[in-house]
């Protein structure tokens, strides 16, 4: 009988859905045995965390644009024909996007607005920290943030999504630890 249930269980979810994209959006799925399991139990929420000058932020549901580069220097050697490549100058810049649902705290704004009307803002630390699978954490530490960009809620009304805000920053320099 449960073996029925499940698999009329299933059958309905997957009618209820025309693609995998809208099965992945049901709040729950099942496992092996038959039981349904949550998004949360699965863990998909929560595999990281932010943190701004130490403060846990709630609701980030998108990072973009983690990472450095450097300039590359091309260069040719008196007869040499062949086109050589160098490292040229450090960029210690490099620019994040954090998202983050609409919860009406102002922190994102009020930071970006004094930055965005020339007063003198306050550089911040970031910190994004990675669960793994089995638990570990892995922390990249941004230094001397601040904010480039800020974009508000919008929202459709047909949609069902929750309504978001972004807040682009740079930093100066990011260092990985374990």
């Amino acid at each position: 009988m449960t073996k029925n249930f499940c698999l009329i269980l299933s059958t309905l979810a997957l009618s209820l859905s025309a693609s995998l994209a809208h099965a992945e959006a049901l709040a729950f799925h099942m496992n092996e045995s038959g039981t349904v399991v949550t998004a949360q139990q699965r863990g998909v929420a929560g595999k990281f965390s932010v943190e701004i000058a130490g403060v846990m932020q709630k609701g980030i549901t998108r990072i973009d644009g983690i990472g450095g580069s450097n300039e590359v220097v091309t260069y040719k050697d008196g007869e040499d024909m062949t086109t050589r490549y160098r490292p040229g100058n450090n960029k210690t810049v490099g620019k994040m996007t954090i998202t983050r649902e609409w919860n009406g705290d102002k922190t994102f704004f009020e930071w970006a607005s004094a930055a965005l009307n020339g007063k003198q803002t306050e550089r911040k630390s970031i910190s994004v920290i990675f669960l793994t699978d089995d638990g570990a954490e892995a922390t990249l530490v941004l230094t001397n943030a601040t904010p480039t960009g800020w974009s508000g809620p919008a929202e459709k009304s047909m949609g069902s999504a929750h309504a978001v805000e972004s807040l682009t920053v740079v930093y100066e320099n990011f260092d990985y630890k374990k």
